[in-house]
């Protein structure tokens, strides 16, 4: 599972469909098409859009002010402003960051199955920020909300 992070509100632009592209690059056929009524073009958020798996989500959502169980929700256009400066601080702060570190690590399922964890740096806590932080600027600089589930 994962959470996907985007301003709904955003406009949209069109562009070339990546599904066709990709069949035409499979197939080498340059007529491929993804299905039967695409025109070889699709609509896309002009903003961007973050995907995380949950556990990260939920550690971003935590920085953010917001409850990390809620796995969908939603922040008007009036509330970024704080949620932002929360961050600002966060991606400043090391000390703030460090509770996410977290090193790989391997769990037995006691059915037998295993899990692999992959662990969590700095840096791609960093990285998690700073993708969170554009979407945020940039809806807040157009006055849209942004939601995630």
């Amino acid at each position: 599972m994962s959470v996907t992070f985007l301003s709904p509100q955003a406009p949209t632009a069109l562009v070339p469909c990546w599904i066709c592209a990709d069949a035409k690059r499979w197939e080498e056929d340059p007529t491929a098409k993804c299905c039967g009524t695409c025109d070889g073009m699709m609509e896309q958020s002009t903003l961007p859009e973050i995907n995380f798996a949950n556990g990260n989500a939920r550690g971003v959502l935590a920085i953010m002010g917001c409850d990390p169980e809620d796995l969908c929700g939603a922040l008007s256009a009036s509330e970024i402003p704080v949620v932002l400066q929360r961050l600002l601080t966060v991606i400043n702060v090391e000390s703030q960051r460090e509770h996410l570190v977290a090193p790989p690590s391997v769990e037995k399922g006691a059915k037998g199955c295993t899990v692999f964890w992959g662990g969590n740096t700095d840096e791609s806590t960093l990285r998690r920020l700073h993708s969170i932080q554009d979407l945020l600027s940039k809806a807040a600089k157009g006055g849209f909300g942004v939601s995630w589930g």
